[in-house]
């Protein structure tokens, strides 16, 4: 719904020229060429005769006059007309008997089948407790009914220890169980980190550590976090203890909220019982996990619009550190008036980012061009980046294997190979981005060919520039890609060219991002079309 929107509001964007009808007019011939429409599938013709047998749930053996027929739902279709008993079994369910007189004419026979089942009350001491049986929550002290079988049951309260057993539910039939929690001993256990080593300067969510242990009892606790010489330089009260799951965040700042340097750290959580504060005994327990901090481990969401990961026409550097994704969609669109309705153009993509090991991105890029009808044209790629260099200066190498339904070149990623250099300078919060690349082809780009040539060698370059500012939850890009001559036919650039704007939203307290786009592509004598649109995209 957010996309449609998105598009519908910006998509009706501006043109001039003839360049949109040339490219919607070569696209629709190009696909129609590549992948004729498949002819039109015949109606199914009704059926004229036979017995359908269904049931709910599918699966019950069929019987016939006790013969074994089949399962449902089934068609018999060469059966005689006459009296017949039906019997429908299925395993935990009461039999279905039936007699059917069948007239020869098509006919069809339904029936939901009597689950066999059975009834369970538990009865617990103290009250409260959550009681879960056969993937059901169940009320204590009351019958619930069940299907006959064997389950187990659990009984859990905070303060106390599981209760754990197998019931028999048998039918027709009530089991009552009474269960008498005893107290449980207080534990601390299972301290674990959402990021053991994080950035502390990436957005949001992905800036800080979450950190996780489990209780068995009331109480409270304490965190610190001490630097690699021991000296405590963060802290946190933790609130009483009153579930068993306990959740609490790190931002990698100090106490007093100045930045701390990259290094290793030590997370030491003190938990109390609460019979101990009341002086009841019970011993505090401790527990500790080793946190790191790491700047070169740089999350920023990057779409995948020109088949790697960066501006929308721009690759940018970074590569995803390991265990790390990104999945994302954006489409975009350009609606105009045409011959007294309305043509678009619908480009949509889906993309993914892979931190394979340290130093290794993989992208997989895949979409389509909508708006055609039957004949749309797809397109799919497959990227690896490497990083070169860090720091103010970043540089990566990238190859990328791209295919399109269409000679056309709107994501600035026609089929075939394609090696590049991306680079990046930082300036504070800017980042200016410029990736030459070459692209080796058997095909060439075309905005007026309406059907494909055969396969010939061709190269050109292009040269694609870019700069992003990023403030916190918000990153605004700009970007463009020219692309040359094929080499064979000299030097110079080759129209149209690809330009971007670019704005992505991290929702708050979520690890999802909202995009907003803008696209244009640009021709000979001044001829333009705008498209717009937006995206979503979650960054792990």
């Amino acid at each position: 719904a957010i996309l449609a929107c998105l598009s519908l509001s910006l998509g009706c964007a501006t043109s001039e020229g003839s360049l949109y009808r040339d490219t919607a007019v070569a696209e629709r011939r190009q696909a129609e060429d590549r992948e004729p429409s498949a002819p039109k599938p015949q109606p199914l013709q009704p059926v004229e005769r036979g017995l359908e047998i269904e049931s709910d749930p599918d699966g019950a053996s069929v019987y016939l006059n006790n013969r074994y027929v089949g399962e449902t739902p089934l068609l018999l279709e060469d059966l005689a007309a006459g009296r017949y008993q039906l019997r429908l079994e299925l395993r935990g369910y009461y039999p279905h008997d039936a007699w059917i007189d069948y007239a020869g004419a098509h006919m069809v026979f339904r029936t939901d089948l009597r689950r066999v089942t059975g009834f369970l009350q538990i009865d617990v001491e103290p009250p409260g407790a959550v009681i879960r049986v056969a993937d059901r929550e169940l009320p204590a002290g009351a019958p619930s009914e069940l299907p006959a079988g064997v389950f187990g049951a659990r009984v859990m309260l905070f303060g106390y220890e599981e209760h754990s057993e197998q019931v028999l539910i048998e039918e027709n039939a009530l089991t009552r169980l009474s269960v008498r929690l005893q107290p449980a001993a207080f534990r601390l256990e299972n301290l674990r980190a959402s990021r053991a080593e994080f950035n502390p300067d990436n957005p949001g969510l992905l800036g800080r550590s979450r950190l996780r242990f489990h209780v068995s009892n009331f109480g409270s606790g304490r965190a610190a976090v001490l630097d690699s010489g021991g000296r405590e330089v963060w802290r946190k009260e933790l609130e009483r203890f009153t579930t068993w799951e306990q959740v609490f965040d790190w931002n990698g700042r100090a106490s007093d909220g100045s930045p701390l340097p990259d290094g290793s750290y030590t997370l030491l959580l003190a938990a109390v019982p609460e019979t101990a504060a009341e002086g009841g005994g019970g011993e505090s327990q401790t527990a500790r996990l080793d946190l790191a901090l790491n700047r070169d481990l740089r999350l920023s969401f990057r779409p995948l619009w020109n088949g790697s990961s960066g501006l929308l026409f721009t690759p940018s550097p970074e590569a995803l550190p390991p265990g790390s994704l990104q999945i994302s969609t954006l489409v975009v669109s350009h609606v105009e008036a045409s011959g007294g309705g309305y043509s678009f153009r619908t480009p949509w993509d889906l993309g993914l980012r892979l931190g394979l090991r340290p130093g290794l991105e993989l992208d997989l890029h895949g979409g389509a061009i909508l708006g055609y009808g039957d004949a749309v044209p797809w397109l799919a790629s497959a990227a690896v980046k490497v990083p070169l260099s860090r720091g103010r200066i970043e540089s990566t190498a990238l190859a990328r294997l791209a295919y399109q339904g269409v000679l056309t070149d709107s994501f600035a990623s026609f089929t075939g190979l394609t090696l590049g250099l991306p680079l990046s300078a930082s300036l504070g919060a800017v980042r200016f981005f410029l990736a030459p690349e070459l692209t080796l082809s058997l095909w060439e780009v075309s905005y007026t060919a309406t059907a494909w040539p055969d396969p010939a060698f061709s190269a050109w370059a292009y040269l694609k520039a870019g700069v992003a500012l990023s403030l916190q939850s918000w990153i605004l890009g700009l970007s463009a890609s020219a692309r040359t001559l094929p080499f064979r036919r000299g030097l110079g650039f080759q129209l149209p060219l690809q330009a971007g704007l670019e704005a992505h939203w991290m929702i708050p307290g979520t690890q999802a991002f909202l995009t907003a786009a803008l696209t244009a592509e640009v021709g000979d004598g001044g001829s333009f079309y705008l498209s717009g649109g937006g995206g979503l995209g979650l960054l792990n």
